[in-house]
């Protein structure tokens, strides 16, 4: 059921892993109560762990999917193979952008999350129909090297859109796989394109300055906004609260 159901529908994509476990039910029930004309939530995760959530999240109303069960679930591990470990976190990556094509029945409008997202506030991702995009001063570089080398293109904004949540759309996820293919001359699916760029080690990823920039790219094609009114925290794990006055925070494991 949708929580306001004049909104259009919106459904949710986290990928998850151990690390996540601790706060899922958290990201998956504040996103639920506070993210507008959400739909279905579906989480990710590896096969092994499926039982596990099933069990722990109880009556989550959550659709619970094995990145096995992927066409690129075991394919990105071997082809990255030199990558570890982060081949695991750029399969997260690739689950972000391409689940909204490969899940049947997905809505137009899929909204990615980290598995350390709790919402606070009650947040609209598309007011009146147009997508909402956070930014952040902070850049990391070889992300934009990635998209200078897989797209042909310089970074298209100033700021980073490594938010920790990024709006996708359905046939804009189309649109870049059509690019990618042209480019590459060849007929493969979105995630093998994408993993092509990722061959040299001295590369990174990041999926959220990847659709960023390419929104930006072909502005003159997509009606999307750039917002403030959206606001979020990175915290460490133990700083977490019950209030806060931000949209969401992300609370990192790795911030101690």
């Amino acid at each position: 059921m949708l929580r306001w159901p004049s909104m259009r529908p919106i459904d949710v994509v986290i990928p998850v892993e151990a690390k996540d476990y601790p706060m899922v039910a958290l990201t998956v029930f504040s996103a639920r109560r506070h993210v507008a004309g959400v739909r279905d939530i579906h989480l990710v995760c590896p096969e092994r762990d499926v039982g596990f959530l099933e069990d722990f999240l109880g009556h989550a109303e959550v659709r619970l999917h094995a990145e096995e069960s992927f066409p690129y679930g075991e394919g990105i591990l071997e082809r990255l193979h030199h990558f570890k470990p982060r081949a695991g976190w750029y399969l997260q990556q690739v689950v972000k952008l391409c689940a909204p094509l490969d899940i049947p029945g997905m809505a137009e409008d899929v909204l990615a999350l980290d598995g350390d997202v709790v919402f606070y506030q009650d947040t609209d991702f598309l007011p009146g129909g147009v997508p909402q995009y956070l930014t952040r001063k902070f850049r990391i570089i070889p992300y934009f090297e990635y998209i200078e080398r897989n797209f042909g293109y310089p970074a298209q904004h100033p700021m980073s859109a490594v938010c920790h949540l990024m709006l996708f759309q359905r046939h804009v996820l189309r649109d870049m796989e059509a690019f990618l293919q042209e480019r590459q001359g060849r007929e493969a699916p979105l995630w093998d394109l994408l993993v092509a760029g990722l061959e040299d080690e001295h590369l990174g990823m990041s999926e959220y300055e990847t659709y960023f920039n390419f929104l930006h790219r072909f502005a003159d094609r997509y009606d999307f906004e750039v917002t403030e009114s959206i606001t979020y925290e990175d915290l460490p794990r133990k700083a977490f609260s019950t209030t806060r006055e931000e949209s969401y925070v992300a609370y990192h494991a790795y911030l101690k």
